[in-house]
């Protein structure tokens, strides 16, 4: 495995999703409080999770297997080869993010 892929976390959703795969950076600057930067690689965008879900995210070498949106599932070398691709989309796309969206402070729940 990777040093990059060392620094992220992923996740095949929740149980009753039927697909989906999904990396986080284990530590970033652009987690919130209670609200942590991930990015859903097969709808090519970032979203905050709770803080609490955190628990769904593993490092990639613990994730058995992930499917995508056509059904086709993926273990093994395929599996490492689509978290790769997933966490270099992350990083592609985390610039613009960042400039257009995060650029915005997040609303505090206090307020």
């Amino acid at each position: 495995m990777t040093r990059k892929m060392q620094k992220f976390l992923v996740s095949a959703g929740e149980p009753n999703q039927e697909y989906g795969l999904y990396v986080m950076e284990k530590e970033s600057p652009h987690h919130a409080k209670d609200a942590l930067l991930a990015y859903y690689y097969d709808s090519d965008s970032f979203f905050h999770v709770r803080d609490q879900d955190k628990g769904l995210f593993i490092p990639a070498l613990e994730l058995k297997s992930c499917k995508d949106e056509s059904g086709n599932e993926f273990s093994g070398e395929d599996l490492l080869g689509r978290i790769k691709d997933a966490i270099n989309a992350y990083e592609e796309e985390l610039p613009g993010y960042v400039q257009n969206v995060l650029s915005y402070p997040l609303p505090d729940d206090g307020e």
